[in-house]
């Protein structure tokens, strides 16, 4: 497998940040995890078949105390700042996190590292 630069720790503790988001907003539906390679890079994704993310919230929700439609939507509570903890980390390491649609509905959260 190809290695990457990173902390397994911190890798691990976003990748849970975004598996808990997903079981929380798209309870009804299974949550999926793939590994992928981008050229110079290995993405993680975190798919769901919730509602999505729309392109007008994709970049505001790693702010902090920043929160979705959805989590209105679901009513859920929370502080707003788990995903903005993700990105810092994943800046941290060199990477990056973004939102985009999963191919059939919903979103697919998606932490990518540079290759070592």
């Amino acid at each position: 497998p190809p290695s990457v630069r990173g902390d397994r720790e911190r890798l691990m503790q976003c990748l849970t940040a975004l598996v808990d988001n997903a079981l929380a907003y798209a309870p009804a539906g299974p949550v999926e995890l793939a590994l992928s390679q981008a050229p110079g890079s290995v993405v993680w994704h975190v798919r769901d078949r919730g509602p999505g993310v729309s392109a007008e919230e994709r970049e505001r929700i790693f702010e902090r105390f920043a929160r979705g439609s959805a989590a209105a939507a679901a009513q859920r509570r929370g502080s707003g700042l788990g995903l903005a903890l993700v990105r810092l980390l994943m800046q941290a390491m060199g990477g990056t996190v973004v939102a985009a649609d999963r191919p059939g509905g919903g979103a697919d959260f998606q932490l990518r590292l540079p290759l070592r």
